[in-house]
Parts: structure tokens; C-alpha cells; sequence
């Protein structure tokens, strides 16, 4: 059994209502908010085994949403290239990626997947969508 497609339209609707672009929310509750949420979608969901496939999917664009929040956050291109910087990004890529414009292209790079890795993501405390899954589907 699949998630229809309005189901998902809605959670990504809901996702975007919580990593809003324009009104800041502090990273950790931001986070927070959004773990609550995915611990709930997929305890709901871990009853269907067909959907492993469309999880992954939301759980890459999850992951996705949260690095383009980040880049908007950071605003500027110097102050872009200087967050790139500390996450370990090397200058060659480094170079190309500070005047991205488009935050959903820039969340996409090379040099955002670098610096903001899932395992940063994990550790910052969002554990991935499919956890979440596995945990509610073994009961």
C-alpha cells in the first residue's frame, strides 16, 4: 500500500509551515518541532510496508528544506561563504557556491551536502524519517 498523493502534499505543506523562510525559529526548535511531527507521520504509516520508497524520498527532501532554511538564514554571500568555509567546503567549490541565488538550488549543492551533512543534521536532532519507520514497524 502507497501514501496517496494528497497525503503527501499535505506533509510537505505542513513542512514548509515549519521551517519557515521569513520568521526565524531558533535551529533547536525548529528541529524539535519538525521531530515531533515525523515521529508521528511515521508511526502512522509504519502499518502500510509499501511506502518504504516514498519515505526516503520525503526524508532526502526533509533534509533538503532544512539545508535551504540554513542558507537563508546565513543571508549574505560572505557570510554564506564563510559558513561553507568552517563546514569544511574547499575553495574550488567553495567559489561557485557562495552567490547561488535560488536557496532550494544552493540546499541542493555540492558545498551545502558538504557542509551540512545528515549525519550533522542527526546529531543537531533530527534523526531521519525511515528511523522513525523502522522503530514504529517492528511493534
Amino acid at each position: 500500500m502507497r501514501i496517496s498523493a494528497r497525503a503527501i502534499g499535505l506533509f510537505r505543506k505542513e513542512v514548509r509551515s515549519r521551517t519557515p523562510r521569513v520568521r526565524r525559529v531558533p535551529g533547536r526548535e525548529l528541529l524539535g518541532g519538525l521531530d515531533t511531527y515525523l515521529r508521528g507521520w511515521a508511526g502512522y504509516y509504519a502499518r502500510f510496508d509499501g511506502c518504504r520508497n516514498q519515505l526516503k524520498e520525503l526524508d532526502a527532501w526533509i533534509r533538503r528544506r532544512i539545508r535551504q532554511w540554513l542558507w537563508v538564514g546565513w543571508k549574505t554571500p560572505r557570510n554564506r561563504r564563510r559558513q561553507l568555509r568552517q563546514g569544511g567546503v574547499r575553495e574550488p567549490v567553495l567559489a561557485r557556491s557562495a552567490w547561488i541565488r535560488s536557496a532550494w538550488k544552493a540546499a541542493g549543492s555540492q558545498a551545502m551536502c558538504i557542509c551540512v551533512t545528515n549525519a550533522r543534521i542527526e546529531r543537531a536532532g533530527l534523526p531521519p524519517l525511515m528511523r522513525h519507520w523502522q522503530r514504529f514497524a517492528a511493534l
